[in-house]
């Protein structure tokens, strides 16, 4: 029996040589070169439009042990995961990703379209990410203030997507990793604006979780408003009036209400 390696082997030569089929690439693991030992092969085959179903019959996605085979039409991948459809948390799965087919100079274009954040959309989306990333913050020292550490522990939780999401997106639309690669992402290609290294920000994202510090909240949060201030983001955190002077001076030890 063939191992995944052959069968994903055999497939890419056949690709080569089928005219129906336009692009051939790996997304997950491999195709960031982050592979593990029980890494699936993930594979993308674009296919002509007017192929596509045959095609989906001919490559079932389970068809091979250790292979996911996803078949498109360039149409229909020109289209999936777009912004606002629903499947936008998907476009992370094509950052970092080369085609290794690509037969009519289009499907890299299309993959790197979609490993960043639309130009049209990027800056709403990143002040409601600051208002989203303020406001859980808020939510969790009002529970410290009340002396409910569950509570403010779980609304930290929930703030820190969205503060991923700022940090990531200020630097030209990137997408908010998917956890597994965040590590990664920070040490290979570091967020040059923002002035914390891979280890200092997981270790503080690390303490956010476990306890909720409200000391390490507003440092975090501080860094972060002079990196948005510096890109012209200032006013979300300045919408927030007298309740953002608030969450920077509470200090729990003194304020108990």
């Amino acid at each position: 029996m063939n191992s995944p390696e052959e069968i994903f082997n055999q497939l890419y030569t056949k690709a080569k040589d089928d005219s129906n089929i336009i692009g051939f690439f790996l997304v997950g693991s491999r195709g960031k070169g982050q592979e593990k030992e029980y890494s699936d092969y993930d594979v993308y085959i674009i296919v002509k439009d007017t192929v596509a179903d045959d095609y989906k019959k001919e490559y079932p996605q389970k068809k091979y042990a250790g292979l996911d085979l996803i078949v498109f039409s360039l149409t229909k991948f020109r289209g999936s995961c777009a912004w606002g459809s629903g499947d936008e948390f998907g476009r992370y799965t094509f950052t970092h990703v080369k085609a290794m087919i690509d037969k009519n100079n289009e499907i890299q274009k299309i993959i790197d379209e979609k490993a960043k954040i639309p130009k049209d959309i990027l800056p709403e989306y990143i002040a409601k990410s600051i208002d989203a990333y303020v406001n859980f913050f808020y939510r969790s020292l009002k529970c410290i203030r009340d002396v409910d550490l569950p509570a403010a522990r779980l609304e930290a939780a929930f703030s820190i997507p969205f503060f991923l999401n700022v940090i990531f997106a200020i630097h030209e639309g990137r997408l908010n990793p998917y956890y597994k690669y965040l590590r990664w992402e920070l040490e290979e290609f570091p967020l040059k604006k923002y002035p914390m290294t891979a280890e200092e920000l997981i270790q503080i994202l690390m303490l956010i979780l476990e306890t909720a510090d409200c000391k390490i909240q507003q440092k975090l949060m501080k860094t972060t408003e002079e990196m948005c201030r510096k890109e012209g983001y200032g006013f979300q955190f300045d919408d927030w009036g007298d309740d953002y002077i608030w969450m920077m001076n509470f200090n729990p030890k003194k304020d108990k209400y």
